[in-house]
């Protein structure tokens, strides 16, 4: 396990779906705040009229 957390380091959680997933976008909320958005949950994000990075 510790072989492949080696291999992978660089990925985050999404911040709707709390799924670990590659290609994250990185949008704003209202407040002000970075979140990391996979590419199922985009759609969604863009919705809520979050701001992209």
């Amino acid at each position: 396990m510790t072989g492949l957390k080696r291999l992978f380091p660089f990925r985050k959680r999404c911040g709707l779906c709390h799924k670990k997933a590659s290609g994250m976008r990185k949008y704003v909320s209202d407040t002000g705040r970075v979140i990391h958005v996979c590419p199922q949950c985009a759609g969604y994000a863009e919705r809520r009229a979050f701001r992209k990075l």
